[in-house]
């Protein structure tokens, strides 16, 4: 079964590529959902998978991130949004 969690955190830095790279780990591990992120506001990735990938993408993160601060992982208690794949959003403005 599905779960749906919210990761959200800062980063050092928003121009290294990252968005893209977690885009590939999250479908290398079945993940869907979408990450939103600015400079200004950090990220926020809504997640869904299986909790084994879940745990391993969330450990790909805290891996591969760099500089982070403020991490929270929440589990969501609620259907999944049943995203077909996995997108990526940078606010720019």
């Amino acid at each position: 079964m599905n779960t749906c969690n919210m990761i959200t955190f800062h980063r050092a830095t928003y121009d290294d590529g990252f968005g893209f790279s977690c885009m590939q780990a999250a479908y290398k591990l079945g993940i869907r959902g979408r990450m939103d992120y600015s400079p200004q506001q950090g990220v926020t990735i809504l997640a869904e998978g299986k909790e084994e990938s879940l745990s391993a993408f969330i450990d790909w993160i805290n891996q591969h991130a760099g500089l982070i601060n403020h991490f929270n992982n929440q589990q969501l208690n609620r259907q999944p949004f049943n995203y077909k794949e996995f997108d990526i959003y940078r606010h720019t403005a």
